[in-house]
């Protein structure tokens, strides 16, 4: 959690109070290699942070092709910012890619 703190005050500083209510409200999540933690057509409903290891996004074509949109690396935060918004479906699925060793 410490990790999501600090990466958060990077953008703006956080109160004492601040941090302590969302230290309230996040919680930790475990995916394992190449669980899909969101997939094309759902509608979003989390930000992530990536603490470890690698997700990626990607969509498929109407020729079968994977299209790789984006990776989300270590200490980075990933959503389908769109989808949650808009409450609409994503266009892509976010899978766990890759773990740390």
């Amino acid at each position: 959690m410490d990790e999501l703190i600090n990466q958060i005050n990077i953008y703006h500083h956080l109160s004492l109070k601040t941090t302590a209510a969302l230290r309230e409200i996040f919680s930790v999540k475990f995916f394992k290699k190449n669980e899909i933690i969101l997939r094309s057509g759902d509608v979003a409903r989390y930000y992530y942070f990536v603490k470890s290891g690698l997700l990626g996004y990607y969509t498929i074509d109407e020729n079968g092709n994977i299209i790789y949109k984006l990776f989300f690396e270590e200490n980075s935060f990933c959503a389908s910012t769109s989808s949650i918004i808009q409450q609409s479906p994503s266009a892509f699925l976010l899978w766990r890619w890759k773990i740390r060793k």
